[in-house]
C-alpha cells in the first residue's frame, strides 16, 4: 500500500528529517496548514493505538495497520481539502481562514501578531499614545492637526508637492527652501512670498506685503542686521525716515531743502568750510558744508 506525498513528508516532519518550512514551501502551502497535516496523523495513529489495545494476536496487529491507513487516508484528504477549495488570498506570512472550516488558534493567534508587529513598524508601539514613523509618510488627502500639540512633532525628510496652510507658527532651527521659479511660484496674502528662485532671479526672493496702502509692498526688519558681504541697492535709496537735528542751533537763518545722494549711493563723508579767528571783528565761523557721496559696495 503507497502513501500519499504529504504523508510521507509529514512522517518526516515527525523523524527530524525534514522542516515543516520546507514541507510548506514544497507543497506551497502555509507552515500552519503542514501543522495540521501532522497533528491530524498522530491524532489517527493515538486513536488506532488506543483501539488496538483492547485487541490480541493477529486481529490486534490488522487493526494496527487499519487505523494508520485510514490517519493517513485522513490526513492527505484533510490536506486536498485545504489546498484545492481555499487559496492564500492573504499577504503572507497572514494565514487565510478558509469558509465552512474550523479556525486553528495557532493560525489566529498568528495572524494578529503579524498585524501587530507590521503596525509597530509603521506608527510605533501598539497601546503607546504616541506616533512613531521611521519610513515615509505618504499623504494624498488633506492632513489636519489639532489646535492644541502636547508633545513634539519630530520628523526626517519631508517632500511637499501640494500647499501646506497652518494657522498656528511653525518653528525650525534651519529651513532650506528648494528651488522654485519665482515666476510661476504663487505668492501670499498681499503678495508676500520668500522663494529661492533659481530661474530669472536666481536669488533667494522676500517679498514683503502690501496691506498698508495696496500697491507699497513692504518688508521691515527689527533689531540688529549684519551684512557680510556687499549691499546693493536696485531701487531708490534717497528715501528717509527721520533728521538729525543739532541740540544747540540758534534761530538764525532758515533751513534749506533737503538734498540727497544719486540713486545707488550713500553719503560716506563731510567737509566743512570755516573761518579761524580774526582776531576782531565777527568771525563767520563755518559757512559751508560739502558732502561726498560713494557708490554702493565700494
Amino acid at each position: 500500500m503507497s502513501s500519499s506525498p504529504r504523508v510521507i513528508d509529514v512522517v518526516a516532519v515527525l523523524s527530524g528529517k525534514r522542516t515543516v518550512g520546507q514541507v510548506a514551501r514544497e507543497h506551497g502551502v502555509s507552515e500552519a496548514e503542514v501543522e495540521a497535516w501532522r497533528a491530524l496523523y498522530v491524532g489517527g495513529l493515538e486513536h488506532a493505538a488506543a483501539g488496538a489495545s483492547r485487541l490480541r494476536g493477529p486481529v490486534r496487529r490488522v487493526a494496527l495497520v487499519a487505523s494508520a491507513s485510514l490517519a493517513a487516508v485522513l490526513a492527505s484528504g484533510f490536506a486536498f481539502a485545504q489546498t484545492t477549495t481555499c487559496s492564500q488570498t492573504l499577504t503572507m506570512p497572514l494565514v487565510t481562514l478558509c469558509a465552512d472550516q474550523p479556525a486553528r488558534a495557532s493560525d489566529v493567534n498568528g495572524n494578529f501578531a503579524q498585524i501587530v508587529s507590521w503596525v509597530n513598524q509603521k506608527v510605533g508601539t501598539v497601546g503607546s499614545a504616541n506616533v512613531a514613523i521611521t519610513g515615509t509618510l505618504n499623504v494624498t488627502g488633506t492632513t489636519t492637526l489639532g489646535a492644541t500639540t502636547t508633545g513634539a512633532l519630530t520628523s526626517g525628510a519631508q517632500t511637499v508637492n501640494g500647499t501646506v496652510t497652518t494657522t498656528g507658527r511653525i518653528m525650525s532651527p534651519s529651513w532650506s527652501p528648494p528651488y522654485a521659479a519665482w515666476d510661476s511660484h504663487p505668492q501670499g496674502a498681499g503678495g508676500s512670498a520668500i522663494v529661492n528662485d533659481n530661474g530669472t532671479y536666481k536669488a533667494l526672493m522676500v517679498v514683503g506685503n502690501n496691506s498698508g496702502n495696496g500697491s507699497t509692498r513692504v518688508v521691515q526688519l527689527y533689531d540688529n542686521v549684519l551684512i557680510n558681504g556687499r549691499l546693493t541697492f536696485a531701487g531708490n535709496t534717497r528715501t528717509h525716515a527721520s533728521t538729525i537735528e543739532p541740540s544747540h542751533a540758534t534761530s538764525w537763518g532758515s533751513w534749506s531743502s533737503m538734498s540727497f545722494c544719486p540713486a545707488n549711493t550713500y553719503l560716506c563723508g563731510l567737509a566743512a568750510l570755516t573761518e579761524g579767528n580774526q582776531g576782531g571783528g565777527d568771525d563767520t565761523a563755518m559757512n559751508a558744508v560739502q558732502g561726498a557721496c560713494c557708490t554702493m559696495g565700494q
